[in-house]
């Protein structure tokens, strides 16, 4: 099975490649695989806030595709 990654970012240019890459998935019976990048929280002591910090991440993420 193919795979296609797509690096998961807000510019145009990203949504063309997810479009491009669900077609080319489709036509070959493949998968999409998404990759977004979440920076490193800045308040490393407080363990609580980083995991809140990164699950509003992951749902904005979500959200957008």
């Amino acid at each position: 099975m193919r795979k296609f990654l797509v690096v998961l970012d807000d510019s145009r240019e990203c949504l063309n490649a997810m479009r491009f890459a669900a077609l080319r998935a489709a036509r070959t019976h493949g998968g999409v695989q998404i990759l977004s990048v979440i920076p490193p929280e800045e308040f490393k002591y407080w363990t609580g806030v980083a995991d809140l910090m990164r699950a509003e991440a992951r749902e904005r993420i979500e959200a957008h595709f």
